[in-house]
């Protein structure tokens, strides 16, 4: 005969068995407004401090569907804004955990001769998270490359998909260029006007440069927000070759500046720690 304690461990084994998840049970995630659950950022080997200090990811996906990414054309580099169904982002968490993802190891190996730059991906499931780096996802890999690579491989398959997602197939609203309530600028003083007769340079509006920066001084570092944000970006936002980069040089007064724009994505101080050194 079982005693009383037999019992009732038996009874708690079971009771753990019957609720552990099974392979069919549905991904779940924190549904905040502050949660990441997908990102994804790409850092050149050449980027600036600043670009590494406050990277503009090129996907971010929140808990509450808000999805934030850049969009490459012809045209530029866009920063949009749209929102996916809750099915929508369950969907492309059950593609990543299904393939392992969140067992990877952080630094994949880099096959030889990969030179391109770095991309960083996150995830994020109610119960684990992950986050792994790869160099060059956009090469293709050596074909003599062997198992070792599989993580490798799976994570470039991401990449691509990610930037190639196609949000309103999915069911979301409409993208819309994203407009960031807060900025943070480097400015750097690079001395007098062009010669007479250079081409002039574009204005530097809405800000006084010269009290932020004082003569003489190093680049620096200086946030604005709210309205002079929205100012700014409608200024300059399209004048780089990427989100993020250093534009310029900009006339005012009778100094010259170059500054570093990087626009400040909603709950960034919860974004991951990349080791983006």
């Amino acid at each position: 005969m079982l005693t009383r304690p037999v019992l009732l461990v038996l009874s708690i084994a079971l009771l753990l068995v019957a609720c552990r998840p099974t392979p069919s049970d549905p991904i779940e995630y924190l549904h905040r407004e502050d949660s990441i659950i997908i990102q994804m950022l790409t850092v050149d080997a050449d980027a600036s401090e600043i670009e590494r200090r406050l990277p503009v990811p090129e996907f971010t996906l929140y808990g509450d569907g808000t999805l934030i990414y850049q969009s490459v054309s012809e045209d530029g580099t866009r920063l949009l804004e749209t929102r996916l169904p809750a099915d929508a982002v369950r969907e492309l968490l059950e593609g990543i955990v299904d393939e392992g993802f969140l067992d990877f190891i952080y630094e994949q190996p880099a096959p030889e001769g990969a030179s391109g730059p770095t991309t960083f991906i996150y995830a994020h499931t109610r119960d684990l998270a992950n986050a792994v780096s790869v160099r060059g996802a956009d090469e293709p890999l050596p074909e003599d490359a062997g198992e070792e690579f599989d993580q490798y491989r799976t994570v470039q398959a991401f990449v691509a998909t990610l930037r190639s997602l196609d949000p309103v197939a999915l069911g979301a609203s409409q993208p819309a260029d994203f407009l960031p309530a807060s900025l943070v600028l480097q400015v750097m003083h690079i001395g007098e006007p062009p010669r007479q007769g250079a081409p002039p340079l574009p204005p530097a509006a809405d800000i006084d440069f010269a009290q932020i920066l004082p003569e003489g001084s190093g680049p620096v570092q200086h946030g604005v927000d709210g309205d002079l944000a929205a100012s700014l970006w409608s200024q300059f936002r399209f004048q780089g070759d990427n989100v993020g980069t250093l534009i310029g040089p900009l006339q005012q007064g009778s100094q010259t500046y170059l500054i570093a724009f990087v626009p400040l994505l909603p709950f960034y101080e919860n974004f991951p720690e990349f080791n983006l050194q």
